[in-house]
């Protein structure tokens, strides 16, 4: 049957290859380090306070030799975790007056989201690893290099990453934490949920991605009978002697002599050939007779004597 050529699924058009030691590795051969940072309310601060942020912010751009990416995301924000909580604290409350008032807020939350749109913002800044090659000096490597897959060694790229993205990492952090912003890297999880939250939008409201296997507690068969145990017997396993020990017993073998077994013991009945008799004796005082035993019978072994009167 000939091999049907597979079309180009959706992954190919995508620029990640991988993720791995909380990195993101492209198809490019670049590896790129994202930052989540928290946001500042920039009304609400004084003049003065808003012309320090803005020199703190110009200083940090100066003192960057790298470049960067500032990415903000907004999406609508899904409170359902947030109503069942409520409805959770008005089950749990025992005074009927505050179970009112949470049930009352509850529909002020729902009106709230009917009628306007909650959106959710993130912020992040993007830190890119970038190894210059010939085919990039090439003017002409872009043109011909253009439908090629760029072959690279990922596991040596990510360790050479790391040791250019740390110290990055570190400046830029400190640089953000002047300004009043603080950043975090992101895991290898937070970006899967991230990229799989981006690329599935309808999907990642009501399905989470599940990379652990600790998240998979139900199996997938179950016996029909529970509480049935077989229990088979366990052979003892026979040692084998050392060429050692084999030897010492044949020779023991050679040097012990034969055992015989001993003979079965015989009895012999010995039968006096005439029976003893009673002699009396006269004399002037008169002397009772000592009666003596008519038969003897006398057994003897081969392993001892055994003698006794009947």
């Amino acid at each position: 049957m000939p091999e049907t050529k597979i079309p180009a699924s959706t992954q190919a058009h995508l620029d990640i290859e991988d993720i791995r030691d909380d990195l993101l590795v492209l198809k490019n051969g670049n590896v790129v380090i994202v930052l989540q940072t928290n946001a500042v309310n920039f009304d609400l601060l004084s003049e003065q306070e808003q012309d320090a942020m803005i020199f703190a912010y110009s200083q940090m751009l100066n003192s960057l030799s790298f470049p960067i990416q500032i990415m903000i995301r907004s999406k609508i924000m899904d409170i359902s975790n947030y109503l069942l909580r409520l409805r959770e604290a008005k089950q749990n409350q025992s005074n009927q007056s505050l179970g009112n008032q949470i049930d009352l807020y509850e529909r002020f939350i729902q009106d709230l989201v009917s009628k306007n749109n909650v959106l959710d913002k993130r912020f992040y800044v993007v830190i890119p690893f970038i190894e210059v090659s010939l085919n990039s000096l090439n003017p002409l490597g872009a043109l011909t290099s253009k439908n090629k897959k760029v072959t690279f060694d990922k596991w040596a790229l990510l360790e050479r990453a790391k040791v250019g993205l740390l110290p990055k990492k570190e400046h830029l952090a400190k640089q953000l934490n002047r300004i009043g912003i603080k950043s975090k890297q992101l895991s290898t999880q937070e970006l899967v949920e991230l990229f799989y939250d981006i690329y599935n939008p309808s999907v990642a409201r009501e399905q989470k991605v599940a990379l652990s296997t600790n998240e998979y507690t139900t199996p997938i068969v179950e016996p029909s009978i529970e509480n049935t145990f077989v229990t088979m017997p366990v052979e003892k396993p026979v040692p084998i002697p050392t060429a050692q020990q084999a030897f010492r017993s044949e020779t023991a073998k050679i040097a012990s002599p034969p055992t015989v077994s001993p003979a079965a013991p015989t009895v012999s009945l010995t039968t006096p050939a005439t029976a003893p008799s009673t002699t009396t004796t006269s004399s002037s005082t008169p002397s009772k007779a000592t009666p003596e035993p008519s038969s003897k019978v006398a057994a003897e072994t081969t392993t001892g004597g055994f003698d006794g009167t009947v």
